[in-house]
Formats: structure tokens, C-alpha cells, sequence
């Protein structure tokens, strides 16, 4: 995945066990916050209530501030993103899978602040790949799968994007503070958000 256009787990573990656990987090962090906008376009959608939103938002928040350091009820954060992750069983809409990516990479963020384990950030750093590959899949015309079809979905725009946003969170998560990490994927959020249909 690092230096390359495909998404590849076992490269980024191995670079995220080379980090220590407030750049672990940041990175996870900033994978949840390119997502942030799709939690945003899933709640409109869906009516989820604006309190509840700006719940998920504060945890969110707490993950960033573990990085940063400060005090955080990270445990909270973890469970609450988790009991807002959108289930199959639920009134279904198309948004209902970017919030299931976008939410589930918050819970995986706090994970990462409270384990310290390397594959809760690799988690994370799906949920922003898997959603790429779901926006790419409502493009589709043609249901049927094929190495035709799979190479198509690696090539989409949202794809290649969703791929990028991971390695540069990753490179400015293992020499930048926490801060600017923030600052960077915010910065890119709304540009990736439009990719998606």
C-alpha cells in the first residue's frame, strides 16, 4: 500500500508497528475523519438526530485528544460509535454503508488509542478503503463479478482516492504531530466526499 496505487494490509501493518501510539492513533483518527463527511450525508439521509450526531462527533473528538495527549473518555467514544454503526437489519439506504464504514472507523480509532495494537489502525484504514470500493460498486452497471469488474473498481477515481488519503495520513502520521495530522485530513475530507456517489 505504501508507494502504490493498490491497497495492500500487510505493508501497512508492518509501517504502523514502526509507530508509537499516539501516531497509531492520529493515523486511525484521520482515517475516521476523511470518513466524517459520509457520517454527515448517512445521518442526513437517514434522519439520524442531530444530538446523536454531534455525540459521534465528540467521539471522534476524544480520539483526536488521546493523541493530542489530553484527557478523554476514549472508552466511551469506542462504545458509543459502536452502537451507532448501522446494521443490515435496519431500515436500509445506499448512505446506510458509507455510515457503516465511516462510524466503524471511529470505533476502531478508539480501539487503537486504547489497545495500542497496530491491526485496530489497519481497521480503520478499511473502513476508508471498503467505502471507496462501495461508492465504486454503485457505479456499476453490470452486478456480476470478474477480474474485469475487480480491476475496474481498483482503477475508480474513488478507489485510487481512497487509497492515497491512507498512504498520506500514514506518511504525516509517522512524522507530523497530531495537530497537523488532524488538520491535513479534515483539510481533504470534503474533496474525498465528493467522489462518492
Amino acid at each position: 500500500m505504501v508507494g502504490t496505487e493498490r491497497y495492500d494490509e500487510v505493508r501497512l501493518r508492518r509501517r504502523l508497528e514502526t509507530l508509537d501510539r499516539a501516531s497509531r492513533a492520529s493515523f486511525a483518527a484521520a482515517c475516521a475523519e476523511r470518513l466524517w463527511p459520509l457520517v454527515e450525508r448517512y445521518a442526513l439521509v437517514s434522519s439520524v438526530p442531530a444530538d446523536r450526531v454531534a455525540q459521534l462527533r465528540g467521539a471522534l473528538d476524544a480520539v483526536w485528544a488521546g493523541a493530542m495527549g489530553q484527557a478523554a473518555d476514549v472508552a466511551g467514544a469506542q462504545h458509543l460509535a459502536e452502537s451507532m454503526v448501522p446494521r443490515e437489519d435496519e431500515k436500509w439506504v445506499m448512505e446506510a454503508g458509507y455510515g457503516q464504514n465511516a462510524i466503524a472507523a471511529i470505533a476502531y480509532a478508539a480501539r487503537t488509542w486504547l489497545t495500542d495494537h497496530p491491526q485496530a489502525a489497519v481497521w480503520a484504514a478499511r473502513q476508508v478503503y471498503e467505502a471507496g470500493d462501495y461508492g465504486a460498486q454503485q457505479e456499476l452497471d453490470d452486478g456480476v463479478f470478474s477480474a474485469a469488474v475487480e480491476e475496474e473498481l481498483q482503477n475508480a477515481p474513488v478507489v485510487v482516492a481512497a487509497v492515497r488519503a491512507i498512504a498520506d495520513d500514514l506518511e504525516a502520521a509517522g512524522s507530523e504531530t497530531a495537530e497537523t495530522v488532524r488538520q491535513r485530513s479534515q483539510a481533504g475530507a470534503s474533496a474525498f466526499a465528493g467522489l462518492f456517489p
